[in-house]
């Protein structure tokens, strides 16, 4: 069981790290403003989350995530030149991915279970000899002391 346990734990990690954790956040507040990130950044925002970098990071808009940003006014009516995400005690973006998690869980977990009873029945065959001949080795001390012990009063001696 420890076994599957260490799967079990090891799939959670990689899943739930840090930095893909990190950069859904981020991509839900960027989406929340009307820039959909590329894939190439949403890569560099989980390199800097993994490599635990705290402060800015940067990279180069799009010309169509430029334009939805010089679109976008703040209060003042000024176009926003720079994308900032902030994280504070009244955000829900976190709520927001707990739930797709408890959402997600159901599918994770009988992925987990497929990819890796694969990778548990490989080493259980590649284990397998010495645990037969551990077992063998087990069972014939068991019967040797078991004949030895009831030989005379089973009338075999």
């Amino acid at each position: 069981m420890k076994i599957l346990q260490e799967i079990f734990e090891s799939q959670i990690q990689k899943y739930w790290s840090v930095e893909r954790i990190g950069a859904k956040l981020i991509e839900h507040k960027m989406k929340a403003l009307g820039v959909n990130p590329t894939p190439k950044q949403i890569a560099s925002i989980k390199s800097h989350l993994k490599k635990r970098k705290s402060g800015t990071v940067r990279f180069k808009l799009n010309a169509e995530q430029d334009q939805v940003l010089l679109a976008s006014k703040v209060a003042g009516g000024e176009p926003i030149r720079n994308l900032t995400i902030d994280f504070d005690d009244t955000d829900s973006s976190a709520e927001v991915l707990m739930h797709e998690f408890r959402e997600g869980l159901s599918q994770i977990i009988p992925e987990i279970v497929v990819k890796q009873s694969a990778l548990l029945l490989k080493r259980l065959k590649r284990n397998a000899p010495e645990m037969l001949k551990r077992r063998r080795g087990e069972t014939s001390a068991f019967e040797s002391r078991l004949a030895k012990r009831w030989r005379k009063g089973m009338g075999f001696a």
